[in-house]
């Protein structure tokens, strides 16, 4: 049994997308260099968590909604000085979640050998936001978490930012072994909840990607991060509930600054340049929330008892949809076989996604594949130069890929699921571009479950 996910139902993403992203070709993945915001128009709040239909009047009214019953909102404007409050600080800590793991690990680290032990690494998943766009090295968030961890836990540390623009946590549960559990984290941050907008599949993206992290050997920390938009949009409804069901720690910048921002007594452009990305000032403050948490944790490190870390055996909240996620491209032939690559013989590469196909003319390409669940990442620009693509499955029609992006942002590596079934199977899956649609068409990469 299965059921083939047209464009149509993915309209509803694309409408609502105004992703935290750093698309065009001149974006790096690497947190030392800052990027420019792509957008600064709002985002339709439908199917996203708290939506811009909120006028702020809960938060106002200090009625408990966002923490503002125990933290109130402040009585006078803010200033940058100001940031964060005492009670911004209370608000930002929406799950204080099981911390076992995370004082083990910051046991491990304080008890390192600098000179014969490995190095402790910490790891961070996310879109633009974690990527470091609108904010400038050290003042980036994963880089001043970083260096917190190095100046309070151990010298001997390691950072590892797999932060990609316009990247949710459907694309990133497919890459997560590859940009993270690869580097063997000791602490894992995620921070997935602007760029995630479609709340039946990112419940289950984000929940399987969650228990990959959670079900390593080394038994790592894994802390998540709730972001918002100026409006208040972010999928922090949907997340709060996967973190809940693992009780994990969960800061939610969302919670501190926007109450603030609803009740007119913090001005959004103090600590961000457009509608979703921190600046020097929202990145630091940021780094305060988290830090905040930990610096919480290593204050009472001796009666947190860390023996009942164990092996994850959870269930999960949503079946579990992703367990096996990969992501497959040319340099994966063991998961993606080429029968005939017809006229995509260019080969594709924009930010970590690479080994992927192009075409410049009608025509298609054959691949032989085995999955239960099939998504695909493509290319999608603003410049007026992509087309479209069909694709089939055994022959079937299952969905057409838009490679164009009218009056965008920029470009930025789109992931689409176009398949699921309830059984893994061997499939034959083409990719055909129609001569009334002779533009350039790029395949990213394969979302294989």
């Amino acid at each position: 049994m299965f059921k083939k996910i047209l464009t149509a139902a993915m309209a509803l993403s694309l409408a609502v997308m105004c992703l935290a992203s750093c698309g065009d070709d001149a974006s790096s993945a690497d947190s030392s260099a800052s990027s420019a915001p792509e957008s600064t128009s709002q985002t339709d709040s439908s199917g996203s968590g708290d939506g811009s239909s909120d006028d702020g009047s809960t938060a106002q009214n200090g009625d408990g909604k966002y923490g503002t019953d125990k933290f109130p909102v402040s009585e006078t404007a803010l200033k940058e000085s100001d940031l964060p409050t005492e009670n911004m600080l209370g608000r930002s800590v929406l799950n204080k979640g099981d911390q076992a793991r995370l004082a083990a690990m910051i046991k491990k680290g304080q008890a390192l050998d600098i000179k014969a032990d490995d190095a402790q690494t910490i790891a961070f998943i996310g879109g633009s936001i974690t990527q470091g766009s609108s904010a400038s090295g050290n003042n980036q968030y994963v880089n001043a978490v970083g260096q917190w961890w190095h100046d309070n836990v151990t010298r001997k540390s390691i950072v590892v930012n797999a932060g990609i623009g316009a990247t949710d946590s459907y694309i990133g549960v497919h890459r997560v072994d590859r940009d993270v559990l690869s580097y063997n984290p000791d602490v894992i941050f995620i921070e997935f909840s602007v760029n995630d907008v479609d709340p039946v599949l990112n419940e289950k993206s984000y929940d399987s990607l969650i228990r990959k992290c959670m079900s390593q050997e080394n038994n790592p920390a894994v802390v998540l991060i709730i972001m918002t938009q100026d409006n208040g949009t972010s999928l922090q409804d949907v997340h709060e509930v996967i973190a809940k069901h693992y009780d994990l720690p969960t800061i939610s910048y969302h919670d501190a600054v926007y109450p603030e921002v609803a009740a007119g007594t913090l001005d959004w452009k103090i600590i961000s340049n457009d509608n979703i990305h921190p600046n020097n000032t929202g990145h630091p403050l940021l780094t305060k929330l988290i830090t905040s948490y930990l610096e919480d944790v290593v204050a009472n490190l001796d009666s947190i008892d860390t023996s009942s870390v164990s092996a994850f055996s959870a269930e999960s909240e949503t079946g579990d949809v992703y367990a096996d996620a990969t992501i497959g491209s040319r340099e994966t032939p063991d998961l993606v076989k080429v029968i005939d690559e017809g006229t995509f013989t260019e080969e594709t590469n924009f930010q970590k996604f690479t080994g992927g196909w192009e075409t410049l003319d009608a025509g298609s390409i054959k691949f032989e594949m085995e999955f239960r669940n099939l998504g695909v990442i493509f290319y999608k620009s603003a410049k007026g130069l992509m087309g479209k693509a069909e694709v089939f499955i055994d022959g079937e029609s299952v969905a057409l890929l838009d490679g164009d992006f009218p009056n965008g942002w920029g470009d930025y590596a789109y992931g689409q699921e176009i398949y699921t079934s309830d059984a893994k199977a061997k499939h034959t899956v083409e990719v055909k571009v129609d001569e009334a649609d002779v533009v350039d068409f790029r395949i990213l990469d394969w979302l294989i479950s």
